[in-house]
């Protein structure tokens, strides 16, 4: 029988927490500084919610695992469940979660999010909102023929600018975090502040992708976010020259943008909708950091 028992100090968790957080990017190949930076992150993440709850989780007497919740607003945050590898297997995980989805409950939450840092399925009825991967660099890859990548135009990056304004917005609202007006606003606010002196912003890279003489894509990357780290921000096709292999070129000379900046590992998020991108990806070895899964209710089966 699994049983759960409050914790009124949450240290011991804490600590393991975090060192499974750095160890998650350290096994992606990521930069200590990254690493840090990503615990610190988190860190404030967890703290910044109104109510917070650890359990432990206990089998037969003894202790094999935490869980840990969080609510911020009026929805509820499942911020880990642990269990310890040799006890796992055994259902405990499942108990875990029926019990922060019942403390969810309680609380009168309206939704509730969970970060995934592990492969696990224990969450695969959570609708996939977002992910962050990763891949560390090494030799600058080689670009298909007739592909090259150059700086935007000033003329180009108007266009440009609209157009992934809007993408952007469009992903927001089809991740079920917004509706549209909100998520108009928060593309045209988060644009704003990370561009604010537009293609002249420093330690930005913003690239047009050529193939056969033609502009096909763009991509968006911003260097140093953390030591030896740059960050992929957009990557877009235009819409004639898609499903022909240029999204993956853009890609390819990020990487090398990334190189040239000094930089030494790329990271990016993407939706949890958008598998072509997902997949591709996948299939240039970027490995997933952690997942963001929601679901509206307090279960997905209540």
């Amino acid at each position: 029988m699994t049983e759960f028992h409050i914790l009124a100090d949450d240290s011991v968790w804490r600590a393991g927490w975090e060192q499974r957080i750095s160890a998650r990017h350290a096994g992606a190949g990521l930069p200590e500084a990254s690493r840090e930076r990503r615990v610190a992150w988190s860190r404030g993440f967890r703290d910044r919610g109104e109510l917070h709850t650890v359990a432990a989780v206990h089998a037969d007497g003894a202790a094999v695992g935490f869980v840990a919740v969080a609510m911020n607003g009026g929805n509820a945050r499942i911020d880990d469940i642990w269990i310890d590898p040799e006890h796992r297997g055994a259902g405990h995980g499942r108990a875990a979660r029926e019990w922060a989805e019942s403390w969810a409950r309680e609380q009168g939450a309206d939704r509730v999010f969970v970060q995934v840092m592990e492969p696990t399925r224990l969450f695969d009825d959570y609708p996939l909102r977002a992910q962050t991967m990763a891949k560390a660099l090494g030799a600058a890859p080689e670009l298909p023929a007739g592909v090259l990548g150059r700086p935007m135009t000033a003329a180009e990056y108007p266009a440009w600018l609209e157009n992934d304004i809007i993408g952007y917005m469009a992903d927001i609202v089809d991740s079920g975090s917004m509706a549209p007006e909100a998520a108009r606003r928060k593309a045209d606010e988060d644009f704003a502040s990370l561009l604010p002196e537009g293609l002249d912003t420093p330690d930005n890279t913003l690239w047009t992708i050529e193939a056969g003489g033609a502009g096909v894509a763009f991509i968006w990357l911003k260097h140093h976010t953390s030591d030896a780290q740059s960050f992929v921000y957009s990557v877009s096709v235009s819409p004639d020259h898609r499903g022909k292999g240029h999204g993956r070129s853009a890609m390819l000379l990020g990487e090398r943008a990334t190189l040239e900046a000094g930089d030494e590992a790329l990271l990016l998020n993407v939706f949890g909708h958008n598998r072509v991108a997902i997949n591709l990806y996948d299939s240039l070895g970027y490995v997933v950091l952690d997942q963001s899964r929601s679901t509206d209710g307090t279960s997905s089966t209540s």
